[in-house]
């Protein structure tokens, strides 16, 4: 039976008419594309599934192309053709969606085995000359992995049981695709390598709108034999294009990846760059492979540990970082992004520094997929001697160690011995054990050595507002001023972020700077319109003032959510306030009941005077150091006079 979803018409982009020879194809080719799609909350509560099929059903024309789609993971479908309460299959026909399979029941969108039998039944009732795969919903890069099924817990396929779903299902495919958040990475390569010629995916977070399908669809059902580095080509055009229209201010990402040039020349030159760096950890140099880590542009938010490796690799002060620059150079087939970008390169990569609890997961997976596990090795090194600093200063009172070694104890990569001896910490380590401030020049000030300055990696301000007897957390600002001398100035104007002139809790999550261009953005916690949720704020070199580019759910996992949420006029949020008793200890989160932002066109952003908006407050500075422990200084009270 056929069923039809209403048309929503969007504008063409042209087909290049100048195709050489060798992209052209062989248009009597069959080609059959697969599209997983576990709806999620993506559907439930934005329809971004529906208008997809909608971009599809448009574009596609019949001929050679059999467009098979699995739908599922979501509670309920805003549309009157697909059913809530189970899985099904369907074939895009030019008269709409026809039923071809409704016998599935309630099934795991994030069980491989799932995965599996969807693209056994595609290649077994629509056999090809080429399949591609499509998988589409949220995704939380090499730890999260794939998916959000919403009828199952929240659900998500971790890499190795992708591996699994493919291997057993036994079909290459000309294109593995991902319409899904931060996908784009070397991990993600590597699992995809024997089953596919190519990867398409997202290293950042991709707007709710996602792909936009109907110009490549329509060009595929014409021919059915361009190479996927054609449609390709296609697909990541659209993308961004689409991405500017509809999401703005939002900075998107897309590329592909030739996976045989991932196996056979990215591979061997990370393992033979991570073997060097071993031999630089053996001599006494984590604190410069430290520094490259923490200098590296970090992808998303810096808690995911993915950051850019074509950005590290140009850090790095290795032999080998020549030939690991031009590998990842090599397996990037085409990569386009959005004119306010921050600078990606295309490829991002696990690097375990602030949750190294993923090391295991990350060691376990390399084993299961087979690969050259000299990457892993020297992240455990590296991991080690992190330990082994973080335990050194435990006994500092203004330190929080990530860790004692007890804890670290419960982790398969932990071995006591293979970090350093204590000399090497007593040596580079920094005298912070009392960040005591001075005045200079009538300035409160943080002085410290050149040779301790070597050792910070990042500082940062916090501020608190008193209020009734407890400490209210306003945020973390990554401003940093030096004075002629060279030392800190712990001190700020008492003005603080603010939402159309009200002061607010501000995190700041990322800053990127090229020098001719800088990027830098962080978040307001918040109830945005009865969902936990961030609005995220941006300062670039277009928008020096800074404006908020959307809101971001907060999901409870590791899930990336699939872009931003626009700000609307008429939007409701409450800001969340985090409370500390006298001690700084963690008290509770909560709203302000009289408290209710409601949303008058658009919201400006902006600075504003926090002592007459909160009172008294009081700021310190938080220091991290090449070990990854955080050190505060002593408080600077702003009183009402």
């Amino acid at each position: 039976m056929a069923a039809v979803l209403s048309l929503v018409t969007v504008g063409c982009l042209d087909w290049e008419e100048d195709i050489p020879p060798e992209e052209q194809g062989n248009a009597s080719d069959t080609y059959t594309l697969m599209l997983y799609m576990c709806a999620s909350d993506l559907e439930s509560e934005c329809g971004f599934a529906t208008e997809d099929l909608n971009e599809i059903m448009y574009g596609y024309t019949a001929g050679n192309l059999n467009v098979i789609v699995q739908t599922g993971g979501t509670a309920e479908w805003q549309n009157t053709v697909v059913a809530d309460d189970r899985c099904q299959r369907y074939r895009v026909t030019e008269d709409g969606l026809e039923l071809v399979d409704d016998s599935l029941g309630m099934q795991n969108m994030a069980d491989s085995a799932t995965l599996t039998d969807f693209i056994q039944y595609c290649s077994s009732n629509y056999a090809a000359d080429h399949y591609g795969l499509v998988l589409w919903d949220h995704g939380g890069g090499v730890v999260g992995g794939y998916g959000y099924d919403e009828n199952f817990g929240g659900d998500s396929m971790s890499l190795t049981e992708m591996s699994r779903a493919l291997g057993d299902a036994s079909v290459h495919l000309d294109m593995l695709g991902f319409d899904a958040c931060l996908m784009a990475n070397f991990e993600t390569c590597l699992m995809a390598a024997p089953y596919a010629d190519y990867l398409i995916a997202s290293e950042e977070p991709e707007p709710g709108c996602g792909w936009y399908y109907t110009d490549w669809i329509g060009k595929l059902s014409e021919n059915c034999g361009i190479p996927p580095k054609r449609y390709g080509r296609q697909i990541i055009d659209d993308y961004i294009t689409e991405s500017g229209w509809d999401s703005p201010s939002m900075y998107s990402t897309l590329g592909m990846f030739d996976l045989q040039q991932v196996t056979q020349k990215l591979l061997p030159a990370l393992s033979q760059f991570s073997d060097d760096a071993v031999q630089q950890l053996s001599a006494g140099e984590y604190r410069r492979i430290s520094q490259s880590r923490s200098n590296t542009r970090a992808v998303y938010q810096s808690e995911l540990d993915h950051i850019d490796l074509l950005d590290y690799a140009q850090h790095s002060q290795s032999e080998t970082a020549d030939q690991l620059e031009q590998a990842v150079s090599d397996c990037v087939v085409y990569y386009q992004e959005t004119e306010n970008g921050s600078g990606d390169n295309g490829l991002s990569i696990l690097f375990p520094y602030y949750d190294l609890s993923a090391l295991d997961m990350l060691e376990e997976m390399y084993q299961t997929l087979g690969y050259d596990d000299a990457y892993p090795a020297f992240l455990e090194q590296f991991a080690n001697v992190m330990a082994g600093g973080q335990i050194s200063v435990s006994g500092f009172s203004n330190t929080q160690n990530h860790a004692a070694a007890s804890e670290y104890s419960g982790f398969q990569w932990f071995d006591a011995d293979a970090g350093y001896d204590e000399s090497y910490y007593e040596t580079y380590s920094a005298d912070l054990s009392l960040l005591e401030t001075t005045e200079v020049d009538g300035r409160c000030v943080l002085e410290l050595s050149e040779e301790d300055w070597e050792i910070v990696n990042d500082a940062a301000m916090q501020m608190f507002a008193v209020y009734d007897g407890f400490y209210v957390d306003m945020g973390l600002d990554d401003y940093c001023e030096f004075d002629d001398y060279g030392n800190l100035i712990v001190e700020y104007d008492q003005t603080w972020v603010a939402l159309d002139g009200q002061v607010v809790p501000f995190f700041h999550e990322s800053y990127t700077s090229d020098g001719d261009s800088f990027f830098t953005c962080g978040s307001v916690p918040c109830v945005y319109n009865g969902i936990d949720a961030e609005i995220v704020l941006v300062w670039d070199t277009e928008h020096p003032s800074g404006y908020a580019a959307g809101v971001r759910p907060v999901y409870t996992d590791s899930v990336a959510a699939k872009g931003l949420y626009d700000i609307c006029d008429g939007d409701t949020f409450q800001v969340y306030y985090d409370i500390y008793d006298e001690d700084l200890n963690y008290v509770e989160t909560m709203t302000l009941d009289d408290e209710i932002f409601t949303v008058q066109d658009s919201l400006e952003v902006g600075y504003a005077d926090a002592a007459e908006q909160l009172g008294d407050t009081f700021i310190y500075y938080v220091l991290e150091d090449i070990y990854n422990n955080t050190y505060y200084t002593d408080s600077i009270a702003y009183l009402e006079e």
